[in-house]
């Protein structure tokens, strides 16, 4: 199996634990509304759609360390403590991590140029990002970011409205 489509699990409430070995491409909404989907291991996962994991509360563990893609949405509302990701990620969707309130610790983005808007809006976890190439932060980037005590990014030349609000 190398491509899981549009919506082909959306409302799989029984699922829970998964694991695709040769996985390369999650599609937009995939998993959208899995309720009980807890961990997913897809090691050569490349590209992760839009909505690929909204609202997937139970989701706590996501391990694709191949992946350089996630789209727009792709983790919000979902219960996310750790994520995975290559250090060759090049597009982090608009509010791909927005209201993941249990995401915890430091992320580091070595190709990322652009934090997009709302991308971890209300993470209260997130303590640290560190982002070499970025220039542009977005709107709302990082408001309600409750925890978050230290960004570093050196090329940083635009800030969007309200991206640090409530933080």
């Amino acid at each position: 199996l190398e491509i899981i489509g549009i919506n082909a699990f959306r409302f799989c409430h029984a699922l829970k634990n998964l694991s695709f070995p040769k996985l390369k491409k999650i599609d937009n909404y995939a998993f959208m509304n899995c309720s009980n989907l807890n961990i997913i291991n897809a090691p050569n996962v490349e590209y992760i759609g839009s909505n690929a994991f909204h609202r997937d509360y139970q989701l706590t563990n996501l391990n694709v360390p191949k992946c350089t893609f996630v789209g727009t949405e792709a983790f919000r509302q979902t219960g996310l403590t750790t994520i995975t990701l290559s250090d060759q990620l090049t597009t982090l969707g608009e509010g791909a991590f927005m209201n993941a309130t249990n995401l915890d610790g430091d992320l580091t983005f070595n190709e990322l140029t652009t934090l997009k808007g709302s991308t971890f809006q209300n993470c209260i976890g997130l303590k640290s990002v560190k982002a070499p190439k970025v220039t542009t932060i977005g709107d709302h980037c990082f408001s309600g970011c409750t925890s978050l005590n230290n960004i570093e990014a050196p090329l940083l030349t635009t800030i969007g409205y309200n991206a640090f609000a409530n933080s």
